[in-house]
């Protein structure tokens, strides 16, 4: 539920995305421990699918999202953050998962989320998750928002500009939804050329990393367009 109530996403594809694969780079640094796996397969879903082909996922998903909730220290959900909540706001339109793997190019990794899984669990398997979707209605549902997490278990928290880089790339050729996005974030989306453009003072009650109580902290607005001026320009049909 937004401030403007229940919403649909506008017309969309009703495909799926096909997957994507991005291999790793090697470690720049010689202090620096590679990733435990080469390749990352970047999968559309929407729930629907999720829960009838991917048995246990939305569930993972879902604790991953609790417990990042209960830290009370990115989103601003406060705990506890139930199922049902959870779907009706992470799932309800258009999520990637990322699933890293060290299979050859061309293998079922690259095609699907379980030739990809292996036979894993999810937490060995998912390196993170998004979702896609429209932050207002109607005549703005073309500005969009993204909520990104990766498991604080996970060998790939380091890898979390990388994964900003793929998430880009992805995007911008995909345009999953909408021509404009907001992001919050910090360094990794400055370095990837999102502007920022404004800052809203004590917008979040967040904890403090000592567990010591609570503190308000500001929030930064990044925003970045996936199509040329040019066609901001053209007519409105």
């Amino acid at each position: 539920m937004s401030a403007y109530g229940t919403f649909t996403a506008p017309s969309r594809p009703t495909d799926l995305l096909p997957p994507t694969v991005w291999e790793l780079p090697e470690p720049t640094e010689p202090d620096k421990p590679a990733a435990p796996f080469r390749r990352l397969a970047l999968h559309h879903l929407r729930l629907d699918d999720a829960r009838a082909l991917l048995p246990g996922l939305v569930e993972y998903t879902h604790r991953v999202f609790a417990a990042e909730v209960e830290a009370g220290r990115s989103y601003p959900q406060e705990a506890p953050h139930t199922r049902a909540a959870f779907e009706a706001y992470f799932w309800a339109a258009d999520v990637i998962v990322a699933i890293g793997t060290n299979d050859q190019s061309g293998s079922d990794s690259d095609s699907n989320v379980e030739g990809g899984r292996a036979g894993r669990s999810w937490e060995d398997a998912l390196v993170g998750f998004y979702y896609v979707k429209p932050n207002y209605p109607g005549r703005s549902s073309h500005i969009c928002n993204a909520g990104f997490v990766i498991p604080a278990s996970s060998p790939a928290v380091r890898l979390r500009q990388n994964i900003g880089k793929i998430v880009l790339a992805l995007w911008s050729l995909a345009r999953i939804q909408s021509k404009r996005v907001q992001f919050g974030s910090m360094r990794i989306w400055d370095s990837l050329g999102f502007v920022r453009a404004g800052l809203i003072p004590r917008a979040g009650r967040l904890r403090r990393e000592d567990g010591s109580g609570e503190e308000w902290f500001d929030a930064v607005i990044y925003y970045r367009s996936f199509v040329d001026e040019d066609e901001w320009a053209r007519p409105i049909e």
